[in-house]
């Protein structure tokens, strides 16, 4: 149970209504690259996150567009902001950080959704029904890199067509020196 581990940095998952609102009118993403697990892509478009302590500039907006707008950002990231973020998975924002984005056209202040993300493993059903795993569920994986180490409680995240990629956050890559998309893991399934 071999899987790539894709490193991710700080981003902004918009509504197409946050989307025109710091970008303008009808404005659409245009892709610069696809992510690793082929279901998200990172697009050419940029924001300003504006903390309490500091402002990150360049942080790119994540196609395709989304029902709630969040954004994601490594737990250094958040210490920069000077905004709190609790550690939850892509798309669950109760109880979040507030921040304000600045986009070409203007600018949006969210009282929630700044979020540092879980660990997950991206997996499609078929793959995941021959691995044995279920939605939700947390497994080991196993990092084959310089620094080798097992990561615990890598949440199962299954979606129709996706690739099966591991997403760490940038602090987790830079502590293990996975760096590149030619790092693998193994997925360790406690369960069966």
């Amino acid at each position: 149970m071999r899987v790539k581990i894709e490193v991710v940095g700080s981003h902004v998952h918009l509504t197409q209504d946050d989307l025109e609102k710091l970008f303008g009118a009808s404005y659409k993403l245009t892709q610069e690259r696809e992510l690793a697990h082929e279901i998200e892509f990172i697009s050419t478009a940029k924001v300003t996150l504006v903390g309490l302590k500091e402002a990150l500039p360049q942080i790119p907006v994540w196609g395709p567009s989304v029902s709630v707008t969040q954004i994601e950002v490594a737990l250094t990231d958040s210490y920069r902001l000077g905004i709190s973020a609790p550690m939850r998975l892509s798309g669950k924002i109760q109880c979040s950080g507030s921040i304000t984005l600045v986009g070409p056209k203007g600018s949006i202040s969210l009282k929630k959704g700044l979020i540092v993300p879980k660990r997950h493993l991206h997996i499609n059903p078929e793959m995941a029904r021959a691995w044995k795993l279920r939605d939700n569920q947390n497994v080991n994986i196993s990092v084959d890199s310089e620094r080798g180490v097992t990561f615990h409680k890598v949440e199962v995240r299954i979606q129709e067509g996706a690739k099966p990629v591991v997403h760490l956050d940038r602090n987790e890559g830079n502590a293990v020196w996975v760096l590149e998309m030619t790092d693998e893991g193994t997925v360790i399934n406690n369960e069966t």
